[in-house]
């Protein structure tokens, strides 16, 4: 694969939970969350569940892009899948990762950026990441 930067990026962009979902994040409780007169906060009650599933079709899904002649792909890291537990780092989600970053690379797409979601993990009460989740994605990095 070319380090160089195509002239033009044609791609596409996801996000790990809305196409594979998770628990204890900021999206997954807001999903479950009521309005002030009682209502769900998401119409009918709705949850994200599994989405598209790609965390188990990915391979799929980026060949699709690929044979679409894309160029790159952006997606996010669900950071329950790397830490489900504070302090327990999953091995397994891990290596996840890094089959669909190989699996990145194979199909010749660059990967544009990754987005954390909020963790609840790490930002009780719920918001906008703070550097202690950089810093251990960070950590992560630095260890694969």
């Amino acid at each position: 694969m070319s380090t160089s930067i195509p002239p033009f990026l044609v791609g596409t962009a996801i996000s790990v939970y809305q196409n594979s979902g998770g628990t204890d994040t900021n999206w997954s409780e807001f999903e479950l969350k009521r309005t002030g007169n009682g209502k769900p906060t998401i119409k009918g009650g709705v949850t994200c569940g599994k989405g598209a599933n790609f965390w188990e079709l990915y391979e799929e899904d980026i060949e699709r892009a690929a044979s679409l002649k894309l160029n790159s792909f952006r997606l996010s890291i669900e950071w329950n899948r790397i830490e489900p537990k504070r302090g327990k780092v999953d091995e397994a989600g891990i290596a996840r990762y890094h089959q669909i970053f190989d699996c990145l690379h194979r199909c010749y797409l660059l990967i544009l950026k990754q987005h954390v979601p909020s963790s609840l993990l790490v930002c009780k009460p719920p918001g906008r990441p703070t550097k202690v989740v950089y810093n251990k994605l960070a950590a992560c990095a630095i260890q694969a």
